[in-house]
């Protein structure tokens, strides 16, 4: 991180960047200096030790994926349902966590078919689905 000195005197303001999604522990440490010299082993300071979580940044459609539930399906049964799961990430790769305090992203999926045909899919997530940053996405093509 990048240390500077604050606007009190005798504080200071640490920043740093995190990429990685998850909970990191920050211990803030200090040494004393005597005569100029600093001795002695630094020390954690009182208060200085706390639990800091990063959370995924915005979704990114460049790294986020889908991926059809049946890749090997050259076809599909007009009514019949065609399905993808969306994987969302944000432009770190840090999979996207759904849950009380950030519900979803504003997602509309559709595919391009030959000859100017466009399916809309609908898009459903379950619990299990949420902490993966997950969406199923289903269409029914109706064309044949």
């Amino acid at each position: 991180g990048v240390v500077t000195a604050g606007t009190t005197p005798g504080t200071y303001l640490v920043t740093y960047t995190l990429v990685a999604q998850g909970d990191y522990a920050m211990r803030i440490r200090g040494q004393v200096a005597v005569n100029d010299f600093y001795t002695g082993a630094m020390t954690l300071i009182s208060g200085g030790e706390v639990t800091v979580s990063i959370r995924p940044g915005p979704t990114s459609a460049t790294t986020s994926s889908a991926s059809f539930d049946d890749p090997s399906a050259a076809s599909v049964e007009a009514g019949s349902l065609f399905g993808t799961t969306l994987t969302a990430r944000d432009q770190y790769s840090n999979l996207q966590i759904y849950d009380a305090t950030y519900l979803s992203d504003p997602f509309a999926v559709s595919a391009e078919l030959t000859g100017a045909t466009t399916l809309t899919f609908a898009l459903s997530q379950t619990d299990g689905q949420k902490l993966l940053g997950q969406y199923s996405a289903v269409a029914t093509p109706t064309v044949a």
